[in-house]
């Protein structure tokens, strides 16, 4: 049977999972809130339900 926390104590990260990991959490990402936002303010000028222009 497996003795999961002798192996936890032999556990190492390994570096490239660390590296991307940092340069993800680094990185400024649109996400969907933001790309929805965009759409709503865009909207807001421009109905696309056919209405007129405020």
């Amino acid at each position: 049977m497996i003795d999961f926390d002798e192996e936890l104590k032999h556990y190492k990260p390994k570096t490239e999972v660390a590296d991307a990991e940092d340069t993800i959490h680094n990185r400024d990402l649109t996400d969907m809130v933001d790309v929805l936002k965009e759409i709503n303010r865009a909207n807001v000028k421009t109905p696309i339900h056919g209405g007129k222009n405020k």
